[in-house]
């Protein structure tokens, strides 16, 4: 099988969106749950899957803003990375719905992923 740019798979409970760019022989390819949906009050892990190499950065954005370290672009410390690839944010607020972006980077390509945060009714 050959996947496209911005393919979407569906498994049982988990929606994946897989989007390459592929540069020279090889390619990152990031796989990232489409949505997540929690209660206002509770956690939400965001989880970037990359594969392929070599893997030089991994940044995170939300809406649009860069998100780092310990998470700069934010002065919430419930919003904090647990590694580069998972993006960990405790007691979920109306504040925190969006889209969040997963950037996965080399010196020759890039791939990015992103998955919405909303709030249930619970």
């Amino acid at each position: 099988m050959r996947l496209q740019n911005h393919d979407q798979f569906a498994f049982p409970g988990h929606s994946l969106k897989l989007i390459t760019r592929k540069v020279g022989n090889s390619s990152l390819v990031v796989f990232m749950e489409l949505k997540r949906v929690v209660n206002s009050g509770e956690s939400a892990t965001f989880n970037c899957s990359v594969s392929g190499s070599p893997l030089d950065t991994v940044r995170w954005l939300a809406n649009g803003v860069p998100l780092a370290g310990g998470v700069e672009g934010t002065s919430s410390p419930r919003i904090r990375l647990l590694s580069p690839q998972v993006l960990h944010i405790s007691s979920v607020g109306r504040g925190d719905r969006g889209m969040y972006q997963c950037v996965a980077k080399n010196e020759r390509e890039s791939a990015q992923g992103s998955a919405e945060l909303r709030l249930g009714g619970g």
